[in-house]
């Protein structure tokens, strides 16, 4: 898969580089063997690309993050979690287009 942030984050990193953060952010949380997950990949690197600077945008490995995929209930790959002020602000569950995405970006600005 092709890479969203320089840190994939794991149950390790995961709330010292997401959820205490001040910059809003989405959290890709993603599985290799996830068919869903590499359909939307390439949406989720041109949202980061328009909104860079504004949103931090996080791969997180399911397979490495179980304890954080457990803690906010995520149970189907792909699933986007949106931050601010380092609290779940909404969520995606499975695919979505583009608009749906970006949309729930702009909320968080």
């Amino acid at each position: 898969m092709m890479s969203i942030s320089k840190t994939v984050l794991t149950d390790a990193n995961f709330f010292v580089e997401v959820a205490s953060g001040s910059t809003p952010s989405v959290a890709f949380f993603a599985a290799e063997w996830s068919a869903g997950c590499f359909m939307i990949e390439p949406i989720i690197l041109k949202l980061s690309r328009k909104f860079a600077g504004r949103i931090r945008f996080c791969r997180v490995d399911a397979d490495k993050a179980g304890d954080v995929a457990h803690t906010f209930g995520i149970v189907e790959f792909p699933t986007l979690l949106f931050f601010a002020d380092g609290q779940p602000q909404a969520r995606i569950d499975g695919i979505a287009s583009e608009s749906e995405i970006s949309g729930m970006i702009e909320s968080l600005l």
